[in-house]
């Protein structure tokens, strides 16, 4: 019997040891655990700041886009309008100076009626051999005619005014044009910078969600044990 005891009070305090050795193993798995778990979690914190800036930055690259776009269309619109008003004002130069033409040839004719002698019977032999007139040509000399009254505007500075206003305005609808579809393409790459922050956003939330997941499954553990 004695043997006995004493071959327990001997083993009593490696077995005291071996279990203060497995409670400290026990502590400083839970503690590295515990480093690792708020490690991740920091990093998920900082990945979904990341996507939050992203996709305020893709919500502002769109505003601009949406922003561009409409002073684009704003733009093509008042060149169209301006295009438009100056047809109807060159339609109605057109029908002032046909009526202005009237008056000239009513003028003219009543002073060649009055005209007798050799030089009319001339002209009526005469055969036509130049081709026929055409609206633009008697327009175009009504309106030098009326210059040279000094009635009028000179009609070839007019002209060249009205190709250069006719070629800004093609420019312009042209450039609009092109802002615009440069503004819609922005605007889909902003749209598609938003779906990927929201995307790097979501993934960072699992990450997290993963994270405590696994601490809470190494504390339970560490309690089972």
């Amino acid at each position: 019997l004695s043997r006995r005891f004493q071959t327990i009070k001997q083993s009593a305090p490696n077995a005291t040891a071996a279990a203060g050795q497995r409670r400290r193993a026990a502590g400083t798995n839970a503690q590295k655990m515990r480093k690792k778990t708020q490690v991740k979690a920091k990093r998920a914190g900082v990945n979904a700041r990341a996507a939050q800036k992203q996709t305020a930055q893709a919500n502002r690259r769109a505003a601009g886009a949406q922003a561009a776009g409409k002073k684009a269309r704003k733009a093509q619109a008042q060149a169209q309008a301006k295009n438009t008003k100056k047809k109807a004002q060159a339609k109605a130069a057109q029908k002032g100076g046909a009526g202005k033409k009237g008056g000239a040839q009513a003028k003219g004719g009543a002073q060649a009626k009055g005209k007798k002698g050799q030089k009319g019977k001339a002209q009526a032999k005469a055969p036509a051999k130049e081709a026929p007139p055409t609206q633009e040509s008697l327009d175009e000399e009504m309106a030098m005619y009326w210059f040279k009254a000094g009635k009028g505007p000179d009609p070839t500075l007019t002209r060249l005014d009205n190709e250069m206003e006719a070629y800004w305005e093609a420019k312009a609808a042209a450039e609009a044009a092109s802002a615009a579809a440069a503004a819609e393409a922005a605007e889909a790459a902003a749209n598609g910078a938003t779906a990927a922050a929201e995307g790097a956003a979501a993934a960072a939330e699992g990450e997290g969600e993963a994270a405590a997941a696994g601490e809470a499954e190494g504390e339970a553990a560490t309690a089972a044990e």
